[in-house]
Parts: C-alpha cells; sequence; structure tokens
C-alpha cells in the first residue's frame, strides 16, 4: 500500500508471462505483476520466463473489492523503464505444434550417455539417449539447424530443456551446435523385464520382454508373459518384417520405452530386436531355462518338451555305451586290419541309431509346438 502511486524499482527473475504485455517477476519475497498498456509502447515480447530483469514503474492497485493489501501491480511508463540484465534461453515453439511445459534447462555429459535409437530410425529429427540413470527422448527443432550424423551407441552430448508434452517427457534441442558426437560407445544392455514390469517409470530406456503374442492388430502387438499385456508398436519407419502371427506365438522383443495415449508402449528399432516364432522353443533340447519353466508352470506343454529332452539324453547314452570297449574285448588281442570291419559296422549301427533318434525328436517336437499352439488358442 505504501507504493501506490509512488515510482518504485525491482529487479528479479520473470516466472510467468502473457499476450506480450504482462510479466511476473519475482525476487524470492514474492511474484509481483507487471503491465504495460498501450500508451507505453512497451512490450514484453522476447523476454522469456526465467530472465533477469530490472524495472521501473508506477505503483497500481486493481479496483475491485480487493483487501487493502492485495492487488497491487507495477505499471511501467516507457520502454527505457524494462533493462533485461540475463536473457535465459528461448524455448520457440517446436514445428507442428509440440508445445509442452517447460522444466528448465539440462545438459548430458557425452561420457555417460550413449545413442540407444539414433535419428532416422522412426523420426527424422529424434533419437533416445540412455545413462547409467535411465534413458530420454531427445527432439530436435529446426531452429537447431541439422543433426550431426549420430550412430547406435555413439557417445553424445547434448544441451536443451526438459519438456513435458502431453505427459511424455522430451529433451528438446532450440539451439545451434548444442549436440556434440564423441564416437563410438559401449553398447547400451536392454533391462530384461516382465511384461507387467513395463511402466512410465521406465520411459525412454531399453528393455527387453519375452512372452507370447496376446493379441494383434496391425502394426500394434501385445506381448503377455502371463504377468499382464504390454503394447508393442513396429513403426513403419524402422523397415521391421515379421511373420504371420498367431495368437500364442512365442517373442522375444527389444526396444524403447515410449508413452502412448497415457500407457507404456516398446518400440523396436532394428529388425533383430523382433523375433516371433515356434523357433524360439526349446524343442530341440537346446537349454531355455525362461521359457521351459515357464511353460511347465503354465501346464500346458512343458512335459512333452521334457520328454524330448528325455529322448535326447538316452540317445546320447546308448551311443556311449556302444563305443565304450567291452572288458572281455579288452582281454584279446587283434591286429587292427581285423578290427576295422567290426569298428565300421559298429559305427554304421551307431550312426542310425542317432539319425533315428534325432528323427523322433523332431517329430516330437513338432507335436509339442502344435499342442502349444492349440492350447493358446483356447485360453
Amino acid at each position: 500500500e505504501n507504493a501506490e502511486s509512488m515510482l518504485v524499482t525491482i529487479q528479479g527473475q520473470v516466472s510467468n508471462g502473457k499476450n506480450g504485455d504482462t510479466l511476473w517477476v519475482n525476487d524470492g519475497t514474492g511474484a509481483v505483476q507487471v503491465y504495460a498498456d498501450e500508451f507505453s509502447h512497451t512490450t514484453f515480447e522476447g523476454i522469456p520466463r526465467g530472465s533477469i530483469v530490472r524495472i521501473t514503474g508506477v505503483g497500481y492497485q486493481y479496483n475491485g473489492g480487493v483487501l487493502p493489501e492485495e492487488g497491487y501491480y507495477l505499471r511501467v511508463r516507457a520502454p527505457d523503464d524494462v533493462l533485461v540484465l540475463e536473457r535465459a534461453e528461448k524455448l520457440p515453439e517446436a514445428p507442428g505444434g509440440r508445445g509442452g511445459v517447460d522444466l528448465g534447462a539440462v545438459a548430458i555429459d557425452q561420457a555417460r550417455a550413449a545413442a540407444t535409437m539414433p535419428p532416422g530410425v522412426v523420426d527424422d529429427r529424434a533419437f533416445w539417449l540412455q545413462d547409467a540413470s535411465g534413458g530420454i527422448h531427445v527432439f530436435v527443432s529446426t531452429t537447431a539447424g541439422a543433426l550431426p550424423a549420430i550412430q547406435l551407441h555413439d557417445n553424445v552430448s547434448v544441451r536443451g530443456r526438459i519438456v513435458n508434452s502431453f505427459g511424455a517427457r522430451e529433451l528438446r534441442v532450440e539451439l545451434p551446435d548444442a549436440i556434440g558426437v564423441h564416437g563410438a560407445g559401449a553398447p547400451a544392455e536392454p533391462v530384461t523385464l516382465q511384461t507387467s514390469q513395463v511402466d512410465l517409470s521406465r520411459e525412454g530406456a531399453l528393455v527387453q520382454i519375452h512372452g507370447w503374442v496376446a493379441r494383434f492388430d496391425g502394426r500394434e502387438i501385445y506381448i503377455d508373459d502371463g504377468s499382464g499385456p504390454v503394447l508393442v508398436y513396429i513403426d513403419a519407419d524402422t523397415g521391421i518384417r515379421w511373420p504371420r502371427l498367431h495368437i500364442g506365438d512365442p517373442a522375444i522383443i527389444r526396444g524403447i520405452v515410449a508413452r502412448f495415449r497415457g500407457a507404456p508402449e516398446i518400440l523396436p528399432r532394428l529388425q533383430r530386436d523382433v523375433q516371433f516364432g515356434a523357433a524360439l522353443l526349446p524343442i530341440a533340447g537346446a537349454p531355455a531355462p525362461t521359457f521351459l519353466y515357464q511353460l511347465r508352470a503354465l501346464g500346458r506343454v512343458g512335459e512333452d518338451l521334457m520328454w524330448t529332452q528325455k529322448v535326447d539324453a538316452r540317445a546320447a547314452g546308448a551311443a556311449a555305451r556302444i563305443d565304450a570297449p567291452s572288458p572281455k574285448r579288452a582281454a584279446k588281442t587283434h591286429s587292427p586290419v581285423a578290427l576295422q570291419p567290426q569298428m565300421l559296422r559298429a559305427r554304421d549301427a551307431v550312426t542310425a541309431l542317432t539319425l533315428l533318434l534325432l528323427a523322433l525328436s523332431g517329430v516330437c517336437g513338432v507335436i509339442a509346438a502344435h499342442k502349444y499352439r492349440g492350447a493358446r488358442r483356447r485360453h
């Protein structure tokens, strides 16, 4: 009230503004509104939030039933009343009306951040970085000029501002020369998760999941390992191809966690990030504990697969017994020439038995896969 109708000077940081004629300036004790009417020929356009300003003006109070200590603002008289001491980095409107809430400036050190998805995979002006703390989506505005050549796993440094756009977090680069590329680095290893563990707390991170196709619609494929489905979206720009899918097909997916309609999704980057089909099952006796244990727990075809492994074990045991020398034979002495026909016949028998058992193992594997797929369809 003591400042009403008096000429005063304030200095502080711009916390907000609107319409080019209003600013809110805060010196740490609270924000005060500053207004420039048409008669002052003053505009606040071009003074971004975060700038340090010194403003001189006349104190006024709104007349509208406000309390004695409320409704005060400062009205400038001329352009010379506004002095910008330190201009903050301006965040222009991004192309395509991206908008968003500015959360402040940030710099990422090249010693810690590796490119997990380079530009041009899903967007010519976007890429993803990851360090020990997590991953981040980087969007480069046209105001920053051309992007440098960034390859997968390159060490990258970047300066920009963290922006919350429709709930999604991104690092937005608006200034030239804000991105540095510092050569190839160590590949970022994906975190293997259950499908239910893929949530928005891991947004921007490289992850891997194992599961089965729960449903699909075009490029949207839902994978479930029994803990809950997660959406996998295969962007057309990646050029990734996949086989004809069936409900229950095994899948191994690797990609970046992104946000779609407020929910998490996984964005594969490369052809090798996407694997589908019965070939992923341990049918031929190859050890794959994750799938095998899950299949047994779900009570579907685990017993069939274990039986296949037992057949392989019996075949190996039979071959070992045939090759092992008999004690009675060891007591006899025969010339190498006399033993050759017997050895050849024994080897032929071993070969024939091995081929027979392998064929039987393959047939059992096909039957197991067929039963597995049928069981998944029924569920």
